[in-house]
């Protein structure tokens, strides 16, 4: 999930100019984190011999919205 951070924050910067696609990455990037942060939560959880196998399961859809921000990706204009 983190990669996929990373890979948002770095689209991010080169899509500030356009407003469809910077709304498009910020949620992407909000999604990451949370599915971040859920899954540290269980990690933890598993440490402490409290967990009950729950996973968020959400890899394949952002592996899918971050191929999809790269096929709506426009060209910058130079």
């Amino acid at each position: 999930y983190l990669i996929y951070v990373w890979f948002g924050i770095l689209e991010y910067k080169k899509a500030k100019r356009r407003t469809e696609q910077y709304k498009l990455l910020t949620l992407f990037i909000i999604f990451c984190v949370a599915a971040a942060g859920y899954e540290i939560s269980q990690i933890i959880n598993d440490f402490q011999d409290e967990f009950h196998g729950k996973h968020f399961q959400c890899g394949p859809l952002i592996f899918i919205g971050g191929l999809w921000i790269l096929r709506k990706k426009e060209p910058i204009p130079s």
